[in-house]
């Protein structure tokens, strides 16, 4: 297991199957309650934390289907959404492809986490 909390996945660093990751990326639509361009997100005391995308998410990880227990803008920036994944159990070691979906948009082909 990954004992150094936020740090970056890398060769060298990879995530442990069954660990949570989280995942940053930008492009996810309208979002409720709707996003101010510019605005620093921060989290509301009551639900959703913070603004999360209209559209459903899904994603993948080595080509296996993962939850999310978390989807929406990530605390402290403008634009940037955060996922945070659990990694697949039933994928294999290595440099494995990640792939979200946002209503029909798909993430681009080739970005890849390191699993050992």
């Amino acid at each position: 297991t990954n004992t150094t909390p936020y740090t970056l996945n890398a060769p060298n660093n990879p995530a442990t199957r069954g660990d949570t990751v989280a995942v940053f990326l930008t492009g996810e639509g309208q979002t409720s309650p709707a996003g101010v361009t510019g605005k620093l997100t921060t989290v509301s005391a009551t639900p959703p934390l913070t603004p999360g995308p209209l559209l459903p998410v899904s994603i993948t990880v080595g080509g296996q289907p993962a939850n999310f227990s978390f989807a929406g803008e990530a605390p402290g920036t403008s634009g940037l959404m955060q996922l945070n994944v659990l990694i697949p159990t039933n994928i294999g070691p290595g440099d494995q492809e990640i792939l979200v979906t946002i209503g029909g948009n798909q993430s681009q082909r080739g970005v890849t986490m390191s699993v050992k």
